[in-house]
């Protein structure tokens, strides 16, 4: 398996092996919520979309993309002068500063640097689009050099977008793959983390994109979705057909505590049952033939 050079909280890492048994083959593969981008740097596809709604981590990918190099060279200072705790929240501080620069080469590489130093690899931002994870509190933090080299020499194969789902799956035609990572609709009171960047991704949401990849699908394209285990997402997308996977928790503040939940993945359109005809001795005089359907397994 390759690795995502960031880490990330619901990161597909650990299920990427039950994921790729869903996804067919096909030129061009379209990822609306590409996250930490597991699915794209564990694929072989033609070529690429690649869209997450928050501008920070586009932007990283894009600087990557177009200067591994540099950007590792800098990141790499950033690893030898940041590691206490102090040092991490000037940087935070540094970069919260920078949040109106646009396409900023040292934000791109402060958020890295963020996210392999903060809490748990979660990516948070207040509603007045502050970065807000406290410090991790790591003893090293790993540089992941092989891996964003890797991840540099696939973006190759992608374009980079940074704008709502909706008209990102609005580019999907015949024969494209669609990967959909969305919020997840919670599965308990407790368990609501459901922010989209700086804002709720509310039902009304998850309405939208049902909508938007069954119009996908009616145009061609392949759908596969990865959300919770509860009756409610069942209902969202309801034509959608689910499989259970199991996925370990990452989030949690100790190893311990992170136990393995069961999250569903479902495609669309559903499998078509196929029938088939068969007889046994078909010379006899009493034969009978028999037939019967084969489900998707």
């Amino acid at each position: 398996m390759n690795r995502s050079f960031l880490k990330w909280q619901g990161g597909k890492g650990s299920i990427i092996t039950e994921i790729k048994k869903y996804l067919p083959t096909g030129k061009r593969l379209i990822e609306p919520f590409v996250g930490a981008g597991n699915v794209f740097i564990n694929t072989d596809y033609e070529s690429y979309i690649l869209n997450d709604i928050n501008p920070d981590l586009i932007n990283a990918y894009y600087f990557l993309k177009a200067n591994p190099k540099a950007f590792m060279t800098l990141l790499a200072q950033f690893f030898i002068d940041g590691a206490e705790q102090h040092e991490y929240l000037n940087n935070r501080r540094i970069f919260n500063n920078s949040r109106r620069a646009g396409k900023n080469f040292t934000r791109s590489v402060l958020f890295v640097y963020l996210n392999r130093h903060c809490f748990n690899g979660v990516c948070r931002y207040n509603q007045s689009g502050l970065f807000n994870v406290p410090f991790g509190k790591l003893k090293s933090a790993y540089f992941p050099d092989l891996e964003m080299l890797n991840f540099a020499e696939k973006l190759a194969k992608a374009s980079l977008h940074c704008t709502d789902f909706e008209k990102i799956i609005g580019m999907a035609g015949e024969g494209d793959v669609i990967y959909c990572d969305p919020p997840y609709i919670p599965t308990s009171k407790t368990a609501n983390f459901t922010t989209y960047h700086t804002k709720a991704f509310i039902n009304a949401d998850h309405q939208r994109l049902n909508a938007a990849l069954i119009a996908a699908a009616k145009r061609g394209a392949y759908i596969v979705l990865s959300n919770s285990n509860t009756p409610e997402t069942r209902e969202v997308y309801l034509d959608f057909t689910f499989y259970e996977v199991e996925a370990r928790r990452s989030s949690a503040a100790k190893a311990g505590s992170r136990k393995a939940v069961k999250e569903l993945i479902g495609i669309y359109p559903q499998k078509k049952k196929t029938s088939v005809s068969f007889c046994l001795l078909p010379h006899h005089p009493d034969y009978i033939p028999i037939t019967f359907s084969i489900g998707d397994k």
